[in-house]
């Protein structure tokens, strides 16, 4: 690990064998177990990258309307994720539908979890949000609007930023905006 010659340290690597000698590792092994998801079928996709788990999210999406009969297309522009052409009569919506899809784990030590990187000046008419719980994966949405009516915090730049993206940490189930998705096929799709 170091190399202590005439008082010079010489630190250019933590050899695999040092980490049980670091306060930091063992951090990282206390922070990254959630028991709840040890013998859950969602435990290999709650440890992927952030990246990775929006793509599957996206495509879950895609793969559970499309067994539904649902046509479901990718996105016009980077603004959205997929384009979903339903009927969606408790949100007045009919047609071609912008879906932008956010997915999260519950949060370790909570019953909630976190929904990140919404931007409300997106190309989007509904947002499915995908809360992952360790026996099941939700899907729930709610319009743009429904969402810009909410008093919801900013995620980078403190409260009086306006960064023009927020977070929401909640269970959906828990949430009276936050609606079960509830599509049915648009007869002209």
């Amino acid at each position: 690990m170091s190399n202590n010659k005439n008082n010079n340290i010489l630190m250019n690597a933590i050899r695999a064998e040092d980490l049980g000698n670091f306060e930091t590792h063992q951090q990282i092994l206390d922070e990254d177990i959630d028991l709840r998801y040890t013998n859950s079928r969602f435990q290999k996709l709650k440890g992927l990258g952030p990246r990775t788990k929006g793509m599957y999210g996206e495509r879950y999406l895609e793969e559970l309307m499309t067994k539904e009969g649902i046509k479901c297309i990718g996105p016009d522009n980077t603004d959205h994720d997929r384009i979903i052409f339903v009927d969606i009569p408790q949100l007045g919506l009919k047609g071609r539908i912008k879906v932008e899809v956010k997915m999260s784990f519950l949060w370790k030590g909570t019953d909630h979890g976190r929904f990140q990187q919404i931007r409300q000046g997106q190309d989007y008419d509904i947002i499915v949000f995908i809360m992952v719980y360790p026996e099941a994966m939700e899907f729930f949405m709610a319009t743009k609007a429904m969402i810009q009516k909410q008093n919801l915090p900013n995620q980078h730049g403190g409260k009086k930023a306006k960064s023009g993206t927020i977070c929401i940490d909640c269970d959906p189930r828990k949430v009276s905006w936050m609606i079960p998705l509830e599509v049915f096929p648009h007869p002209e799709s």
